[in-house]
């Protein structure tokens, strides 16, 4: 049985959403734990993007990458997100996007109320 298969067989049980934090403040507080390891002091409100690093996204990419892998980021049990935990590369997409959503959405990290 491939990888794929067995995490969705494994899973197929279990159809409630992982219990875990939102991702909205997944990413915010990725962001800001990545700008305090980087010796940055961030205040919410101004643009977080300008100051984000190739290296810097890079890390905050993984960590939300592990906390999915992990179940503590919540994640909706679908057979589409199974396929994403179970490919590296899907997962990673999903996560570039995801923190790009919350960089223009969430108004702590965009210094401008949402639309």
């Amino acid at each position: 049985m491939s990888k794929v298969n067995k995490v969705i067989s494994i899973s197929r049980k279990n159809t409630t959403p992982a219990k875990g934090m939102a991702q909205r403040e997944a990413v915010f507080k990725a962001i800001l734990a990545t700008f305090k390891k980087h010796g940055i002091k961030f205040e919410e409100g101004h643009q977080a993007k300008r100051h984000l690093s190739q290296e810097m996204r890079q890390e905050i990419y993984a960590t939300l990458e592990k906390g999915f892998v992990d179940g503590k980021i919540e994640f909706k049990v679908t057979e589409s997100n199974l396929l994403k935990l179970a490919d590296q590369k899907a997962l990673r997409s999903y996560v570039i996007g995801l923190v790009m959503n919350w960089l223009r959405k969430d108004e702590r990290l965009c210094g401008r109320k949402a639309a």
